[in-house]
């Protein structure tokens, strides 16, 4: 780790890492576990990267912030979705008077 930078209640962490295939790669990234938040300089965390983009997609492990951002999105999609049909859908015609009061 290379920097550790406090800002109010959030914790930044600028880490350098070696990629398998060998790219050293420099990145800024927010401390969401526990257990980061009292690293100082010099010391070693965890950190999963992108095969595609190692250098830009980097984050802690056990960093979980992304299955529930994808949470959130499938649920907004589906209170979309019902919306959409409660409001698109054909209304139907009423009943007609004839057989209002039949048991």
């Amino acid at each position: 780790m290379l920097e550790v930078e406090h800002r109010g209640a959030r914790t930044f962490l600028t880490v350098q890492f070696t990629t398998n295939r060998g790219e050293v790669c420099e990145s800024s990234l927010r401390v969401t576990v526990d257990a980061n938040r009292a690293v100082s300089t010099g010391q070693r965390i965890r950190v999963r990267y992108a095969k595609s983009d190692p250098c830009l997609r980097v984050s802690e492990v056990g960093d979980h912030s992304g299955w529930f951002t994808l949470l959130i999105a499938v649920v907004l999609l589906i209170a979309f979705a019902i919306l959409a049909y409660v409001s698109w859908r054909r209304p139907r015609p009423p009943i007609p008077l004839r057989y209002a009061g039949m048991p």
